[in-house]
């Protein structure tokens, strides 16, 4: 299972195009959030030169589940990518818009159908003459005069109707449209899924990485508190000058810094991840995966651009939006006729 997800994020790493970066935001064709490729989410960025302008990435954010225990949870990469696809407030957002491109479809499809309708009324009235304009008639030969009122009556009505449109190039023509753009919507969602597992990936390997660095930081502070203490025994029996345990304490006092930096680092990276996969924010927990280096399969520039082009779902997705489009214009044009 690891290494297959190893695998997928190796796919997916490939998959992210260089060029798009643009802003999360509501796609008014597909129906669906955007779906941004974060550098660095620790940043909340997907631009490094855009971070003053970019507003809050749905894919940074999750639906927090569950409450904090006084337990450090471990968790796997499976068990990150697998949190990540059920809070993660990107991909709910991208659900959320395909239902609604869903629901589109079928109130296009309601406007082909056959339209039945049924209506009943029952009333009880009381006429006027007066009021419709027939007080001021003549008497009637030999009859006398109107009365004021026609007295209390009552009536029933029952209608059934059924219409149905023959043929409409309009109707038609929305109608592929809104398939068309339900298509993409899901698409769209597809590909919010992969951004899902890219983020929670590069998230939970930078966790993996500065522990990493937090180790390393720690191995030189102890490296560099014997190296001080080597110093200032050699200074106090007088084989070093003292400069030498001036800069053991310097060294000292820098490997201290760095390991603070180091793990400072370490818990916003750990922040980072749990605000992505739905952790309570007060929740404590590490990486249980040692994830090592694994080279990636020799491959070249043309097979991965062919099977990116015939793969990808936001391009597939584009391409219905393109057909969408064509088939609205379509229903506009039908409008004259």
């Amino acid at each position: 299972m690891k290494r297959g997800i190893h695998i997928a994020l190796a796919g997916l790493l490939l998959a992210v195009p260089e060029a798009v970066f643009s802003q999360a935001g509501i796609d008014p064709q597909g129906y669906s959030i955007s779906t941004p490729r974060p550098i660095n989410p620790a940043a909340s960025t997907t631009n490094p030169s855009a971070l003053a302008t970019q507003g809050q990435n749905p894919y940074l954010g999750s639906v927090p589940s569950g409450r904090a225990t006084d337990e450090v949870l471990g968790i796997s990469l499976h068990d990150a990518v697998q949190r990540g696809l059920r809070f993660n407030l990107g991909l709910i957002e991208s659900n959320q818009g395909s239902a609604e491109a869903r629901a589109q479809r079928l109130r296009a499809l309601s406007a082909l159908l056959p339209q039945l309708s049924a209506r009943a009324e029952q009333a009880f009235e009381k006429v006027s003459f007066q009021e419709v304009g027939l007080g001021k008639l003549p008497p009637l030969p030999g009859g006398g005069s109107l009365p004021v009122t026609s007295g209390d009556f009552g009536y029933q009505d029952a209608r059934v109707s059924l219409s149905q449109s023959v043929y409409s190039a309009e109707l038609r023509d929305r109608y592929r449209a809104q398939k068309d753009t339900e298509w993409a919507s899901a698409l769209s969602t597809k590909d919010a899924r992969d951004v899902v597992v890219y983020v929670v990936g590069v998230s939970y390997l930078q966790v993996v990485a500065s522990a990493a660095r937090v180790e390393t930081a720690r191995a030189q502070l102890d490296t560099a508190k014997q190296l001080d203490q080597q110093t200032s025994d050699q200074v106090k029996n007088e084989v070093s000058p003292e400069i030498d345990s001036v800069r053991a304490q310097v060294e000292l006092q820098t490997a201290e810094q760095r390991l603070i930096n180091a793990t400072d680092a370490l818990e916003k990276d750990k922040l980072t991840l749990g605000r992505i996969i739905g952790l309570p924010i007060d929740q404590k927990f590490g990486p249980s995966d040692a994830v090592g280096y694994v080279a990636l399969e020799t491959f070249n520039l043309q097979s991965a651009t062919s099977e990116a082009l015939e793969f990808r779902s936001d391009l597939r997705s584009a391409e219905a939006n393109v057909r969408a489009a064509e088939a609205s214009v379509g229903a506009e044009k039908a409008q004259r006729y």
